[in-house]
């Protein structure tokens, strides 16, 4: 393998420029973690073509060995569990569906009906969570735990963004390529929905080292027939995206899995449909490969590979990295410091209104501002502290 320092690592990304479409490195060593297969991909629609990826169980292992602060992500479990109790009143349809929706409805539509359809006891789950956090610790595949809970309840209104961590998990992005491309046994491999059909078919489009270039259809993709495969993956949070109804989550998969670009190793690509911020964990979801079979007899191997994490691929030290995760929060920062002002101001007032208690008391409603959010304005009696922005 391809093992080393930030030279080997640029070396490496210097090494495809253009040409060719996917790359095969083996076994990779940055500074903050391993990885024992890594690969990179052109993509020549997007802006920054070039990218390093390796299996999704091998960037979940890397994930996991950074921790968390233990009172800082109680706080903020706790924190959600408090503005899911208080603010959003579907958790309770979730829990007991019959107690709120009556079994038949116009059109028969089977909201929360099952597990499929959104039917979860979030609060329940976010305790447990809580619990085992105390108990045992956090990491950064906490935050990705949290959004695989809430993605459970398949609603479009839920966006829970996690922004400081560390650039960590900003990308979900999954290539999917056929191990024979990779290897150099075959040139391509695309795949192709049959329609219409008076069955769901989804069709590989082969070609060889000469050219030659052979259809033929999938008959079972780890065992499963293609239909009931892609059925399963579209109820699972990475994939589910805000729709509560099977059949649209189905074609919205589907559009990600059959979605090859020309002249790249890629049949598909995959992300994330609902979250905005840390995605769920792809390797509780997603296999590093799965045995596909043809109608003409021929198999093949299709491979998942997630793009690296920036301060990865680019060689950031764990130490680097750990402190930028451990790093306050801008609007918590600026809590801590407006709390810090207003106890200075406010023992001032005292003082000055215990030295002259004939002073005019101050009426006024202007707020002293610490950054864009946080302010406080100190009354003679009391004091007024506000935070003018509602995320979770």
């Amino acid at each position: 393998g391809l093992l080393g320092n930030r030279g080997l690592q640029q070396q490496a990304m210097s090494m495809v420029a253009t040409d060719p479409a996917v790359t095969s490195y083996g076994g990779m060593s940055f500074n903050a973690c391993e990885f024992s297969s890594v690969v990179g991909f052109n993509m020549p629609t997007w802006s920054d073509s070039f990218q390093l990826a390796a299996p999704p169980s091998e960037v979940s292992s890397c994930i996991k060995t950074f921790p968390l602060e233990i009172e800082p992500i109680t706080e903020h479990i706790q924190s959600l569990m408090n503005s899911t109790r208080d603010f959003y009143i579907f958790k309770d349809v979730a829990i007991d569906p019959a107690a709120s929706i009556p079994n038949d409805t116009m059109l028969d539509y089977p909201i929360y009906e099952g597990p499929e359809h959104g039917q979860v006891d979030v609060f329940q789950e976010m305790t447990d969570l809580l619990a085992r956090v105390t108990a045992d610790g956090a990491t950064l595949d906490t935050f990705w735990e949290i959004n695989e809970i809430y993605g459970k309840l398949l609603d479009a209104h839920i966006n829970i963004q996690f922004s400081d961590t560390g650039s960590m998990l900003d990308n979900s992005t999954v290539f999917l390529a056929a191990g024979e491309v990779i290897s150099g046994a075959l040139q391509d491999y695309k795949l192709e929905i049959d329609f219409p059909s008076n069955e769901f078919t989804i069709n590989a489009v082969i070609t060889d080292n000469e050219g030659a270039e052979t259809t033929t259809a999938v008959t079972s993709i780890d065992g499963q027939k293609p239909l009931d495969f892609f059925t399963e993956r579209c109820s699972t949070p990475p994939f589910d995206a805000p729709l509560k109804s099977i059949g649209p989550r189905i074609q919205n998969l589907l559009q990600k899995w059959v979605s090859g670009t020309e002249g790249t190793a890629v049949f598909g690509l995959l992300s994330s449909g609902l979250w905005q911020g840390a995605p769920p964990n792809m390797a509780r979801f997603l296999k590093d490969e799965y045995e596909i079979k043809h109608a003409d007899g021929t198999a093949i191997t299709w491979k998942s590979f997630q793009i690296l994490p920036q301060p990865i691929s680019s060689n950031t030290t764990r130490e680097e990295i750990q402190s930028s995760i451990d790093e306050p929060g801008a609007l918590y920062s600026q809590f801590e410091q407006a709390l810090t002002d207003l106890q200075i101001v406010a023992s001032s007032r005292k003082r000055k209104r215990q030295s002259d208690p004939f002073s005019r008391k101050l009426q006024t409603s202007d707020f002293t501002m610490v950054g864009d959010h946080v302010g406080f304005v100190v009354r003679d009696d009391y004091a007024v502290f506000k935070i003018d922005t509602f995320q979770w």
